[in-house]
């Protein structure tokens, strides 16, 4: 048991290395983040609505857990998307993650031209938009 915990942590730190590597380009940043907005927000009001239905009230436990669980796991995949933009203009990850926090930060994020050759963060992304592969980095 206590091996196959190991190989899950492991399997977790590689998946979580990988989300926060390579480049994003503002077109696809601009539609992940948007989309994974309006996921969230569909998700959150879903999961109160039941909490409500079956419990009666929002103050539940499992309720808080599940709430906030959601929230983790919307703002891991925005800090990947804004990590990867950051790197498409050759910026480390941690001025996408405070650019956010800056008022009109995020209009530069969503504005600013990635390089057009390859950068020390790989090669320009593809023009494909694919939400999915864009959220697991695929």
């Amino acid at each position: 048991m206590k091996e196959k915990l190991k190989i899950f942590v492991i399997l977790i730190k590689n998946y979580l290395r990988k989300l926060f590597t390579g480049r994003l380009s503002r077109k696809d940043f601009f539609l992940s983040l948007l989309i994974t907005y309006l996921l969230l927000i569909i998700f959150l009001s879903i999961l109160s609505v039941l909490i409500v239905l079956l419990v009666g009230e929002i103050s539940n436990a499992f309720g808080i857990i599940g709430i906030m669980l959601l929230l983790i796991f919307g703002w891991i995949i925005i800090f990947s998307l804004l990590v990867r933009r950051a790197h498409d203009f050759n910026a480390p990850a941690w001025i996408g993650i405070i650019l956010i926090f800056i008022p009109l930060g995020l209009l530069y994020l969503l504005f600013k031209k990635g390089d057009t050759e390859a950068n020390k963060y790989g090669n320009p992304p593809e023009h494909k938009f694919n939400f999915f592969k864009i959220i697991l980095n695929k």
